[in-house]
């Protein structure tokens, strides 16, 4: 899954990268993990996992990532060509 091949991350955010996580079937189509800090534990609690809505025709999804703010940009490694 190569989890945590890219990361982003600020006070209350984190984003990992697992860029050959197989989605739908779809092998090494790549995911990115969304947390957010429990400021009473101190524990980073998983919200959301995010893969490209193209599907297979996108690889390795999360093979960079940044985020200011309210917006995120992901990465991909590979891409199909028609």
């Amino acid at each position: 899954d190569e989890f945590g091949y890219s990361l982003s991350l600020s006070k209350n955010f984190l984003f990992v990268g697992s860029r050959e996580s197989d989605i739908n079937g779809n092998k090494d189509e790549g995911c990115v993990y969304f947390f957010t800090l429990d400021q009473s534990t101190g524990l980073w609690l998983e919200n959301k996992k995010i893969f490209s809505i193209v599907g297979s025709r996108t690889r390795r999804f999360g093979s960079s990532i940044t985020h200011s703010g309210n917006y995120l940009a992901v990465g991909s490694g590979f891409g199909a060509v028609d």
